[in-house]
Protein backbone atom coordinates (compact mmCIF):
# COMPACT_ATOMS: atom_id res chain seq x y z
CA UNK A 1 0.00 0.00 0.00
CA UNK A 2 0.98 3.50 -0.50
CA UNK A 3 0.53 6.16 1.63
CA UNK A 4 1.32 10.11 1.40
CA UNK A 5 1.64 11.93 4.53
CA UNK A 6 0.92 16.03 4.26
CA UNK A 7 1.64 17.76 7.31
CA UNK A 8 0.25 21.33 6.04
CA UNK A 9 -2.56 21.16 3.08
CA UNK A 10 -3.99 23.60 1.50
CA UNK A 11 -6.44 25.08 -0.44
CA UNK A 12 -4.60 26.33 -3.51
CA UNK A 13 -6.77 29.77 -4.62
CA UNK A 14 -5.16 30.32 -8.38
CA UNK A 15 -6.02 33.65 -9.95
CA UNK A 16 -5.48 34.17 -13.53
CA UNK A 17 -4.77 37.88 -13.98
CA UNK A 18 -4.15 40.07 -17.78
CA UNK A 19 -1.41 42.18 -15.41
CA UNK A 20 -0.69 41.75 -12.10
CA UNK A 21 0.06 45.36 -10.05
CA UNK A 22 1.23 45.42 -7.04
CA UNK A 23 -0.57 48.08 -4.36
CA UNK A 24 -3.73 48.91 -6.47
CA UNK A 25 -6.95 46.98 -6.68
CA UNK A 26 -6.58 43.61 -9.83
CA UNK A 27 -9.49 42.26 -11.13
CA UNK A 28 -8.97 38.62 -11.88
CA UNK A 29 -10.15 36.93 -15.23
CA UNK A 30 -10.18 33.73 -13.98
CA UNK A 31 -9.83 31.92 -10.81
CA UNK A 32 -10.20 28.21 -9.61
CA UNK A 33 -10.07 26.69 -6.02
CA UNK A 34 -8.05 22.98 -5.62
CA UNK A 35 -7.54 21.03 -2.41
CA UNK A 36 -3.61 21.00 -2.42
CA UNK A 37 -0.61 20.28 -0.35
CA UNK A 38 2.20 18.04 -1.45
CA UNK A 39 1.72 14.86 -0.43
CA UNK A 40 -2.07 15.29 -1.74
CA UNK A 41 -0.72 16.42 -5.20
CA UNK A 42 1.21 13.08 -5.36
CA UNK A 43 -1.81 10.91 -4.12
CA UNK A 44 -4.02 12.21 -6.86
CA UNK A 45 -1.48 11.93 -9.52
CA UNK A 46 -0.73 8.24 -8.40
CA UNK A 47 -4.45 7.61 -8.40
CA UNK A 48 -4.76 9.08 -11.81
CA UNK A 49 -2.37 6.52 -12.44
CA UNK A 50 -4.79 3.20 -10.77
CA UNK A 51 -2.78 3.60 -8.22
CA UNK A 52 -4.27 2.61 -4.46
CA UNK A 53 -3.14 5.22 -2.14
CA UNK A 54 -4.27 6.56 1.16
CA UNK A 55 -3.95 10.04 2.24
CA UNK A 56 -2.48 10.89 5.68
CA UNK A 57 -3.00 14.70 6.42
CA UNK A 58 -3.49 17.47 9.41
CA UNK A 59 -6.34 18.86 8.92
CA UNK A 60 -8.08 22.37 10.95
CA UNK A 61 -11.06 24.45 11.24
CA UNK A 62 -14.04 25.04 8.63
CA UNK A 63 -11.05 25.18 6.08
CA UNK A 64 -9.65 21.36 7.10
CA UNK A 65 -13.45 20.12 6.70
CA UNK A 66 -13.56 21.22 3.18
CA UNK A 67 -10.31 19.96 2.38
CA UNK A 68 -11.58 16.29 4.05
CA UNK A 69 -15.38 16.88 2.15
CA UNK A 70 -13.60 17.78 -0.93
CA UNK A 71 -11.03 14.72 -1.05
CA UNK A 72 -14.13 12.05 -0.16
CA UNK A 73 -16.22 13.12 -2.87
CA UNK A 74 -13.63 12.75 -5.04
CA UNK A 75 -12.94 9.23 -3.81
CA UNK A 76 -9.90 9.12 -1.88
CA UNK A 77 -8.99 6.94 0.66
CA UNK A 78 -8.15 9.60 3.62
CA UNK A 79 -7.26 9.11 7.24
CA UNK A 80 -6.95 12.53 8.35
CA UNK A 81 -5.95 14.18 11.84
CA UNK A 82 -8.28 17.05 12.83
CA UNK A 83 -6.41 19.72 14.79
CA UNK A 84 -8.25 22.00 17.03
CA UNK A 85 -5.74 25.16 16.49
CA UNK A 86 -6.67 27.03 13.89
CA UNK A 87 -7.67 26.84 9.98
CA UNK A 88 -5.96 24.51 7.74
CA UNK A 89 -4.01 26.97 5.17
CA UNK A 90 -5.33 28.53 1.85
CA UNK A 91 -2.57 29.22 -0.44
CA UNK A 92 -2.85 32.17 -2.98
CA UNK A 93 -1.15 31.68 -6.73
CA UNK A 94 -1.31 34.56 -8.86
CA UNK A 95 -0.49 34.13 -13.10
CA UNK A 96 0.19 36.91 -14.97
CA UNK A 97 2.25 34.94 -17.31
CA UNK A 98 5.11 34.87 -14.65
CA UNK A 99 3.85 33.10 -11.27
CA UNK A 100 3.70 34.86 -7.54
CA UNK A 101 2.55 32.49 -4.83
CA UNK A 102 1.63 33.49 -1.23
CA UNK A 103 0.78 30.56 1.36
CA UNK A 104 -1.05 30.41 4.35
CA UNK A 105 0.72 29.52 7.83
CA UNK A 106 -1.58 26.66 8.97
CA UNK A 107 -2.76 25.41 12.20
CA UNK A 108 -0.91 24.50 15.10
CA UNK A 109 0.21 21.05 15.71
CA UNK A 110 0.47 20.06 19.22
CA UNK A 111 1.89 17.03 20.79
CA UNK A 112 -1.32 15.08 21.37
CA UNK A 113 -2.01 15.86 17.29
CA UNK A 114 1.64 13.92 16.57
CA UNK A 115 0.39 11.32 19.10
CA UNK A 116 -3.00 10.60 17.05
CA UNK A 117 -0.63 10.31 13.90
CA UNK A 118 1.83 7.74 15.42
CA UNK A 119 -1.53 5.89 16.20
CA UNK A 120 -2.60 6.17 12.63
CA UNK A 121 1.26 4.93 11.07
CA UNK A 122 0.78 1.46 13.39
CA UNK A 123 -1.35 0.37 10.49
CA UNK A 124 1.96 0.14 7.95
CA UNK A 125 3.49 -2.92 7.68
CA UNK A 126 6.26 -4.30 5.99
CA UNK A 127 6.87 -3.14 2.06
CA UNK A 128 4.44 -0.39 2.40
CA UNK A 129 5.20 2.89 1.10
CA UNK A 130 5.30 5.97 2.96
CA UNK A 131 5.67 9.44 1.16
CA UNK A 132 6.35 12.13 2.86
CA UNK A 133 6.20 15.41 1.12
CA UNK A 134 5.88 19.13 1.67
CA UNK A 135 6.59 21.60 4.80
CA UNK A 136 6.53 20.86 8.46
CA UNK A 137 2.88 22.57 9.86
CA UNK A 138 3.05 25.22 12.09
CA UNK A 139 4.50 23.86 15.62
CA UNK A 140 6.45 21.14 14.74
CA UNK A 141 10.35 20.64 15.06
CA UNK A 142 12.71 19.51 12.76
CA UNK A 143 13.13 16.31 15.56
CA UNK A 144 9.73 15.29 14.91
CA UNK A 145 10.28 14.55 11.45
CA UNK A 146 13.45 12.40 12.19
CA UNK A 147 11.33 10.60 14.55
CA UNK A 148 8.83 9.98 12.55
CA UNK A 149 11.65 8.37 9.82
CA UNK A 150 12.54 6.69 12.91
CA UNK A 151 9.23 5.28 13.31
CA UNK A 152 8.52 4.10 10.20
CA UNK A 153 12.12 2.29 9.49
CA UNK A 154 11.38 0.54 12.42
CA UNK A 155 8.19 -1.18 10.62
CA UNK A 156 10.15 -1.95 8.05
CA UNK A 157 8.72 0.45 5.17
CA UNK A 158 9.84 2.27 2.51
CA UNK A 159 10.40 5.93 2.88
CA UNK A 160 10.69 8.51 0.41
CA UNK A 161 11.32 11.93 1.04
CA UNK A 162 10.62 15.27 -0.63
CA UNK A 163 11.09 17.94 2.04
CA UNK A 164 12.32 21.41 2.18
CA UNK A 165 14.22 21.07 5.73
CA UNK A 166 17.85 20.39 6.86
CA UNK A 167 16.60 17.65 9.24
CA UNK A 168 16.82 15.80 5.60
CA UNK A 169 20.49 14.71 6.36
CA UNK A 170 19.39 13.63 9.99
CA UNK A 171 16.59 11.76 8.13
CA UNK A 172 18.86 9.65 6.03
CA UNK A 173 19.98 7.92 9.09
CA UNK A 174 17.11 5.88 8.25
CA UNK A 175 18.02 4.65 4.76
CA UNK A 176 14.65 5.96 2.42
CA UNK A 177 14.56 4.45 -0.41
CA UNK A 178 14.09 8.21 -2.69
CA UNK A 179 14.78 11.53 -1.75
CA UNK A 180 14.01 13.98 -4.09
CA UNK A 181 15.42 17.69 -3.54
CA UNK A 182 15.33 20.14 -6.15
CA UNK A 183 18.64 21.60 -6.75
CA UNK A 184 18.16 25.04 -4.64
CA UNK A 185 17.33 22.76 -1.81
CA UNK A 186 20.37 20.56 -2.22
CA UNK A 187 22.09 23.81 -1.89
CA UNK A 188 20.99 25.26 0.94
CA UNK A 189 21.56 21.26 2.66
CA UNK A 190 25.43 21.97 1.95
CA UNK A 191 25.29 25.74 1.72
CA UNK A 192 26.95 26.31 -1.32
CA UNK A 193 26.59 26.49 -4.98
CA UNK A 194 25.78 23.90 -7.47
CA UNK A 195 25.48 23.23 -10.86
CA UNK A 196 24.80 20.94 -13.49
CA UNK A 197 28.56 19.39 -13.70
CA UNK A 198 28.70 18.60 -10.18
CA UNK A 199 25.09 17.36 -9.35
CA UNK A 200 26.51 13.92 -8.88
CA UNK A 201 29.11 14.86 -6.51
CA UNK A 202 26.45 15.98 -3.96
CA UNK A 203 24.28 13.19 -4.79
CA UNK A 204 27.32 10.99 -3.80
CA UNK A 205 27.60 12.63 -0.42
CA UNK A 206 22.96 12.18 -0.28
CA UNK A 207 23.77 8.28 -0.97
CA UNK A 208 26.90 8.00 1.78
CA UNK A 209 24.85 9.49 3.83
CA UNK A 210 22.26 6.85 3.64
CA UNK A 211 19.56 7.84 1.25
CA UNK A 212 19.16 4.60 -1.20
CA UNK A 213 18.68 7.10 -4.38
CA UNK A 214 19.06 10.73 -5.24
CA UNK A 215 16.22 12.11 -7.91
CA UNK A 216 17.21 15.87 -7.82
CA UNK A 217 14.66 17.95 -9.93
CA UNK A 218 16.10 20.78 -12.01
CA UNK A 219 13.00 22.92 -13.68
CA UNK A 220 13.23 23.41 -17.22
CA UNK A 221 16.28 21.70 -17.11
CA UNK A 222 14.29 17.81 -16.02
CA UNK A 223 16.02 15.63 -13.14
CA UNK A 224 18.59 14.14 -12.56
CA UNK A 225 19.39 10.39 -10.80
CA UNK A 226 21.47 8.32 -8.86
CA UNK A 227 20.17 5.26 -8.48
CA UNK A 228 21.11 2.82 -5.95
CA UNK A 229 23.24 0.60 -8.31
CA UNK A 230 25.80 3.45 -8.94
CA UNK A 231 24.44 4.42 -11.90
CA UNK A 232 23.10 7.99 -13.07
CA UNK A 233 21.39 9.49 -15.29
CA UNK A 234 20.36 12.94 -16.52
CA UNK A 235 16.72 13.27 -18.42
CA UNK A 236 15.72 17.06 -19.80
CA UNK A 237 12.41 18.20 -19.44
CA UNK A 238 10.08 18.48 -22.78
CA UNK A 239 10.71 22.28 -25.26
CA UNK A 240 6.89 23.34 -25.01
CA UNK A 241 4.56 25.86 -23.52
CA UNK A 242 4.69 26.22 -20.16
CA UNK A 243 0.97 26.62 -18.34
CA UNK A 244 2.67 26.97 -15.02
CA UNK A 245 5.17 25.01 -12.79
CA UNK A 246 2.81 24.65 -9.38
CA UNK A 247 2.66 20.62 -9.13
CA UNK A 248 5.33 20.10 -11.18
CA UNK A 249 7.58 18.56 -8.72
CA UNK A 250 5.31 16.62 -6.79
CA UNK A 251 4.11 14.96 -10.33
CA UNK A 252 7.53 13.44 -11.28
CA UNK A 253 7.58 12.17 -7.90
CA UNK A 254 4.34 10.52 -7.90
CA UNK A 255 5.39 9.02 -11.91
CA UNK A 256 8.72 7.83 -10.73
CA UNK A 257 7.21 5.89 -7.75
CA UNK A 258 4.67 4.20 -10.06
CA UNK A 259 6.66 3.28 -13.19
CA UNK A 260 9.29 1.76 -10.01
CA UNK A 261 6.49 -0.52 -9.25
CA UNK A 262 5.74 -1.53 -12.41
CA UNK A 263 8.98 -2.76 -13.43
CA UNK A 264 11.51 -1.39 -11.21
CA UNK A 265 13.85 0.10 -13.46
CA UNK A 266 15.10 3.16 -12.76
CA UNK A 267 15.71 4.68 -16.01
CA UNK A 268 12.54 4.56 -16.84
CA UNK A 269 11.24 5.41 -13.99
CA UNK A 270 13.15 8.67 -14.59
CA UNK A 271 11.75 8.83 -17.65
CA UNK A 272 8.16 8.66 -16.73
CA UNK A 273 9.07 10.68 -13.85
CA UNK A 274 10.00 13.64 -16.36
CA UNK A 275 7.24 12.89 -18.03
CA UNK A 276 4.47 13.54 -15.72
CA UNK A 277 6.12 16.50 -14.62
CA UNK A 278 5.89 17.97 -17.93
CA UNK A 279 2.64 16.96 -18.45
CA UNK A 280 1.63 18.99 -15.12
CA UNK A 281 3.48 21.96 -16.61
CA UNK A 282 1.60 21.73 -19.68
CA UNK A 283 -1.75 22.25 -18.48
CA UNK A 284 -3.34 25.03 -15.74
CA UNK A 285 -2.72 22.37 -12.70
CA UNK A 286 -2.27 18.34 -11.94
CA UNK A 287 -1.77 16.64 -15.40
CA UNK A 288 -4.69 13.92 -16.03
CA UNK A 289 -3.70 10.46 -17.49
CA UNK A 290 -4.32 11.62 -21.02
CA UNK A 291 -2.31 14.43 -20.88
CA UNK A 292 0.61 12.06 -19.13
CA UNK A 293 0.57 9.65 -21.92
CA UNK A 294 1.17 11.85 -24.49
CA UNK A 295 3.88 13.44 -22.76
CA UNK A 296 5.30 10.24 -22.09
CA UNK A 297 5.03 9.06 -25.88
CA UNK A 298 7.14 11.99 -26.50
CA UNK A 299 10.00 11.59 -23.63
CA UNK A 300 10.36 8.09 -24.75
CA UNK A 301 10.62 9.19 -28.51
CA UNK A 302 13.72 11.55 -27.37
CA UNK A 303 15.20 9.60 -24.29
CA UNK A 304 14.61 6.02 -23.85
CA UNK A 305 18.06 4.04 -24.32
CA UNK A 306 17.44 1.30 -26.56
CA UNK A 307 18.88 0.83 -29.88
CA UNK A 308 17.46 3.95 -32.34
CA UNK A 309 17.30 4.05 -36.38
CA UNK A 310 19.00 6.85 -37.34
CA UNK A 311 18.65 8.18 -40.94
CA UNK A 312 20.25 11.40 -42.01
CA UNK A 313 19.50 13.93 -45.01
CA UNK A 314 23.01 14.83 -46.81
CA UNK A 315 23.22 18.54 -48.40
CA UNK A 316 22.53 21.21 -45.42
CA UNK A 317 21.74 18.43 -42.93
CA UNK A 318 25.87 16.44 -43.02
CA UNK A 319 27.21 18.89 -45.35
CA UNK A 320 27.99 22.58 -45.14
CA UNK A 321 25.50 24.06 -48.08
CA UNK A 322 28.30 26.67 -48.94
CA UNK A 323 31.69 24.26 -49.15
CA UNK A 324 29.60 20.88 -49.85
CA UNK A 325 32.02 19.28 -46.70
CA UNK A 326 30.74 17.50 -44.28
CA UNK A 327 30.42 19.26 -40.95
CA UNK A 328 33.40 17.85 -38.77
CA UNK A 329 31.23 17.62 -35.48
CA UNK A 330 28.31 16.02 -37.79
CA UNK A 331 31.08 12.89 -38.94
CA UNK A 332 32.16 12.84 -34.88
CA UNK A 333 28.06 12.05 -34.04
CA UNK A 334 27.92 9.57 -36.46
CA UNK A 335 30.53 7.82 -34.75
CA UNK A 336 29.57 8.00 -31.60
CA UNK A 337 26.32 6.49 -32.61
CA UNK A 338 27.64 3.96 -34.19
CA UNK A 339 29.62 3.27 -31.03
CA UNK A 340 27.05 3.14 -29.10
CA UNK A 341 25.20 0.54 -30.68
CA UNK A 342 23.06 2.25 -32.85
CA UNK A 343 21.90 1.43 -36.75
CA UNK A 344 22.97 4.82 -38.44
CA UNK A 345 22.53 5.42 -42.44
CA UNK A 346 21.72 7.96 -45.21
CA UNK A 347 18.32 9.04 -46.33
CA UNK A 348 18.57 10.87 -49.91
CA UNK A 349 17.19 11.44 -52.98
CA UNK A 350 20.31 11.14 -54.62
CA UNK A 351 20.90 7.80 -57.14
CA UNK A 352 22.86 5.15 -55.67
CA UNK A 353 25.76 5.85 -57.08
CA UNK A 354 26.13 9.31 -56.33
CA UNK A 355 25.37 8.35 -52.97
CA UNK A 356 27.88 5.95 -52.18
CA UNK A 357 30.51 8.12 -52.30
CA UNK A 358 28.98 10.06 -49.21
CA UNK A 359 28.32 6.75 -46.76
CA UNK A 360 31.58 5.87 -47.37
CA UNK A 361 32.64 8.96 -46.90
CA UNK A 362 31.40 9.38 -43.05
CA UNK A 363 31.90 5.49 -42.12
CA UNK A 364 28.23 4.35 -43.00
CA UNK A 365 27.25 1.23 -44.33
CA UNK A 366 23.40 2.09 -44.48
CA UNK A 367 21.30 4.06 -46.85
CA UNK A 368 18.02 4.88 -48.49
CA UNK A 369 18.32 6.71 -51.26
CA UNK A 370 17.10 7.24 -54.92
CA UNK A 371 14.20 8.76 -53.10
CA UNK A 372 13.27 5.55 -51.33
CA UNK A 373 13.36 3.43 -53.53
CA UNK A 374 17.16 1.75 -52.92
CA UNK A 375 17.87 0.39 -50.53
CA UNK A 376 21.36 -0.07 -48.80
CA UNK A 377 22.36 -2.39 -45.90
CA UNK A 378 26.02 -3.65 -45.04
CA UNK A 379 26.92 -2.37 -48.31
CA UNK A 380 24.70 -4.10 -50.32
CA UNK A 381 21.74 -3.20 -52.49
CA UNK A 382 18.67 -4.99 -51.28
CA UNK A 383 16.32 -3.04 -53.19
CA UNK A 384 16.54 -0.90 -56.76
CA UNK A 385 13.09 0.01 -58.37
CA UNK A 386 12.89 1.53 -60.93
CA UNK A 387 9.87 4.11 -62.08
CA UNK A 388 6.88 2.75 -63.20
CA UNK A 389 7.57 1.82 -66.58
CA UNK A 390 4.00 2.73 -68.25
CA UNK A 391 3.88 6.35 -66.31
CA UNK A 392 7.40 6.68 -67.19
CA UNK A 393 6.65 5.56 -70.99
CA UNK A 394 3.53 8.32 -71.18
CA UNK A 395 5.90 11.21 -69.41
CA UNK A 396 8.53 10.66 -71.91
CA UNK A 397 5.81 10.45 -75.11
CA UNK A 398 4.13 13.72 -73.90
CA UNK A 399 7.79 15.56 -73.67
CA UNK A 400 8.67 14.92 -76.88
CA UNK A 401 5.46 16.17 -78.25
CA UNK A 402 5.71 19.41 -76.04
CA UNK A 403 9.13 19.97 -77.67
CA UNK A 404 11.22 19.69 -74.45
CA UNK A 405 14.77 18.29 -74.03
CA UNK A 406 14.99 15.14 -72.23
CA UNK A 407 17.24 12.71 -70.37
CA UNK A 408 16.99 9.12 -69.18
CA UNK A 409 18.99 7.59 -66.34
CA UNK A 410 18.57 4.05 -67.58
CA UNK A 411 21.10 2.17 -64.70
CA UNK A 412 22.93 3.05 -61.49
CA UNK A 413 25.69 5.14 -63.24
CA UNK A 414 26.60 8.91 -64.55
CA UNK A 415 25.25 7.58 -67.92
CA UNK A 416 22.28 9.43 -69.69
CA UNK A 417 20.32 8.59 -72.71
CA UNK A 418 18.58 10.70 -74.99
CA UNK A 419 17.99 10.76 -79.03
CA UNK A 420 19.21 14.35 -79.84
CA UNK A 421 21.16 17.45 -77.32
CA UNK A 422 17.91 19.25 -77.17
CA UNK A 423 18.03 19.31 -73.56
CA UNK A 424 21.63 21.15 -73.68
CA UNK A 425 20.69 23.61 -76.01
CA UNK A 426 17.93 24.52 -73.72
CA UNK A 427 18.90 24.74 -70.18
CA UNK A 428 22.53 24.02 -70.59
CA UNK A 429 24.65 21.16 -69.13
CA UNK A 430 23.47 19.21 -65.58
CA UNK A 431 25.44 21.29 -62.78
CA UNK A 432 27.27 17.48 -61.81
CA UNK A 433 29.23 15.03 -63.21
CA UNK A 434 27.31 13.54 -66.12
CA UNK A 435 27.96 11.38 -69.38
CA UNK A 436 25.58 12.01 -72.47
CA UNK A 437 24.65 9.34 -74.98
CA UNK A 438 22.76 10.85 -77.84
CA UNK A 439 21.60 8.85 -81.23
CA UNK A 440 18.79 9.97 -83.07
CA UNK A 441 17.91 6.64 -84.07
CA UNK A 442 17.24 5.67 -79.97
CA UNK A 443 14.33 3.56 -79.47
CA UNK A 444 13.23 4.22 -75.62
CA UNK A 445 11.45 1.14 -75.58
CA UNK A 446 14.53 -0.84 -75.50
CA UNK A 447 15.48 0.21 -72.06
CA UNK A 448 13.94 -2.08 -69.70
CA UNK A 449 14.37 0.23 -66.53
CA UNK A 450 13.88 3.73 -66.26
CA UNK A 451 15.07 5.16 -62.76
CA UNK A 452 14.96 9.07 -62.95
CA UNK A 453 13.88 11.38 -66.19
CA UNK A 454 15.23 14.97 -66.84
CA UNK A 455 12.77 17.62 -68.49
CA UNK A 456 13.95 21.04 -69.80
CA UNK A 457 10.67 22.50 -69.05
CA UNK A 458 10.24 26.19 -67.58
CA UNK A 459 8.21 25.93 -63.32
CA UNK A 460 5.72 27.92 -64.77
CA UNK A 461 4.92 25.01 -67.20
CA UNK A 462 5.63 21.92 -65.85
CA UNK A 463 2.13 21.47 -64.56
CA UNK A 464 0.58 19.91 -67.89
CA UNK A 465 3.23 17.29 -67.28
CA UNK A 466 2.78 16.29 -63.48
CA UNK A 467 -1.21 16.79 -63.64
CA UNK A 468 -1.59 13.62 -65.19
CA UNK A 469 0.74 11.31 -63.61
CA UNK A 470 1.48 9.05 -60.35
CA UNK A 471 5.46 9.37 -61.03
CA UNK A 472 7.35 11.48 -58.02
CA UNK A 473 8.73 15.07 -59.71
CA UNK A 474 11.27 17.78 -57.80
CA UNK A 475 12.89 20.35 -59.31
CA UNK A 476 16.31 21.08 -57.35
CA UNK A 477 17.45 23.39 -59.68
CA UNK A 478 15.33 26.09 -61.54
CA UNK A 479 16.70 25.26 -64.81
CA UNK A 480 15.21 21.48 -64.86
CA UNK A 481 12.79 18.93 -63.37
CA UNK A 482 13.24 15.85 -62.30
CA UNK A 483 10.41 12.46 -62.52
CA UNK A 484 11.74 10.68 -59.48
CA UNK A 485 10.95 8.79 -57.14
CA UNK A 486 10.02 11.31 -53.42
CA UNK A 487 9.25 8.76 -50.80
CA UNK A 488 12.07 8.46 -48.62
CA UNK A 489 9.26 7.15 -45.55
CA UNK A 490 8.65 4.34 -48.17
CA UNK A 491 12.52 3.48 -48.04
CA UNK A 492 12.70 4.09 -44.42
CA UNK A 493 9.75 2.16 -43.59
CA UNK A 494 10.63 -0.86 -45.73
CA UNK A 495 14.26 -0.56 -44.10
CA UNK A 496 12.77 -1.22 -41.03
CA UNK A 497 10.75 -4.03 -41.88
CA UNK A 498 13.48 -6.10 -43.47
CA UNK A 499 15.44 -5.00 -39.84
CA UNK A 500 12.52 -6.38 -37.74
CA UNK A 501 12.34 -3.01 -35.69
CA UNK A 502 9.90 -0.90 -34.50
CA UNK A 503 8.88 2.42 -36.54
CA UNK A 504 8.66 4.22 -32.91
CA UNK A 505 12.48 3.98 -33.08
CA UNK A 506 13.16 6.03 -36.30
CA UNK A 507 15.28 9.03 -35.49
CA UNK A 508 15.28 11.53 -38.94
CA UNK A 509 17.57 14.21 -39.49
CA UNK A 510 16.81 17.15 -42.30
CA UNK A 511 16.56 20.71 -43.40
CA UNK A 512 14.54 21.14 -46.47
CA UNK A 513 11.13 20.89 -48.43
CA UNK A 514 12.29 17.63 -49.48
CA UNK A 515 12.28 16.21 -46.55
CA UNK A 516 9.33 16.85 -45.20
CA UNK A 517 7.86 13.46 -46.32
CA UNK A 518 10.31 11.17 -44.23
CA UNK A 519 8.71 13.94 -41.17
CA UNK A 520 6.14 11.55 -39.56
CA UNK A 521 4.05 11.44 -36.25
CA UNK A 522 5.42 7.15 -36.38
CA UNK A 523 8.94 8.61 -35.47
CA UNK A 524 11.65 10.99 -33.93
CA UNK A 525 12.42 14.19 -36.79
CA UNK A 526 14.96 16.62 -35.56
CA UNK A 527 14.72 19.79 -37.98
CA UNK A 528 18.37 21.61 -38.41
CA UNK A 529 18.23 25.29 -37.10
CA UNK A 530 18.97 26.17 -40.74
CA UNK A 531 15.69 24.43 -41.77
CA UNK A 532 12.60 25.55 -43.58
CA UNK A 533 9.92 27.18 -41.35
CA UNK A 534 7.59 24.37 -42.89
CA UNK A 535 10.00 21.63 -41.72
CA UNK A 536 10.45 23.50 -38.13
CA UNK A 537 6.81 23.41 -38.07
CA UNK A 538 6.49 19.40 -38.62
CA UNK A 539 9.47 18.46 -36.11
CA UNK A 540 9.59 16.89 -33.04
CA UNK A 541 12.12 19.00 -32.05
CA UNK A 542 14.69 21.90 -33.52
CA UNK A 543 18.60 21.91 -32.85
CA UNK A 544 20.96 24.33 -34.13
CA UNK A 545 22.12 25.06 -37.36
CA UNK A 546 24.07 21.94 -39.15
CA UNK A 547 27.36 24.17 -38.99
CA UNK A 548 26.58 25.42 -35.22
CA UNK A 549 26.93 21.58 -34.08
CA UNK A 550 23.18 21.22 -34.23
CA UNK A 551 23.63 17.29 -35.26
CA UNK A 552 26.36 16.76 -32.47
CA UNK A 553 23.84 18.91 -30.02
CA UNK A 554 20.90 17.08 -30.55
CA UNK A 555 22.56 13.36 -30.32
CA UNK A 556 24.09 14.86 -26.71
CA UNK A 557 20.96 16.49 -25.57
CA UNK A 558 19.14 13.00 -25.84
CA UNK A 559 21.74 10.61 -24.63
CA UNK A 560 21.59 9.30 -27.62
CA UNK A 561 25.38 9.01 -27.47
CA UNK A 562 24.81 6.84 -24.20
CA UNK A 563 25.96 2.92 -24.61
CA UNK A 564 22.50 1.17 -25.30
CA UNK A 565 20.82 -1.10 -22.72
Amino acid sequence: MIYTLTFNPSIDYYIKLDNFSPYTLNRASKEEMLVAGKGINVAKILQELNYDVEILAFVGGEVGKIISHDLTKHNFKCDLIETKNGNSRINVKINDGKETEVNGKGPLILKEDLACLYNKLTKLKKDDILIISGSLANGMQSSDLVNICHFVFDRNCQLVLDIANKALLDCLNYHPFLIKPNKEELENLFSCKIDDDNLLEYALKLQEKGAKNVLISLGENGAFLLAEDGKHYHIKAIEANVVSTVGAGDSMLAGYIAKYLENHNHYESLCFGVACGCATCFTNFLANKKQIDEAYNLVYKLYHRHKRYFFFDIDGTLTDIKTREVVPSALMALNKLQEAGHFVAIATGRAHYKALGMMKKVGLHNMVCSGGMCLVKDNKIIQNIPLNYDEAMKVIKKVEDLGYGILLMVDDSIDVYAKNDLFIRQVGERQEPTNYIFDENMDYHQFKHIYKIYVAIPKEDEEVLTKDTTLGHLRFVKEYLMFQYDAKDEGIIKMMNGLNASLNDVVVFGDDYNDLVMFKDEWTSIAMGNACDKLKAKATYVTAKNVEDGIFSACQKFGWFEKIN
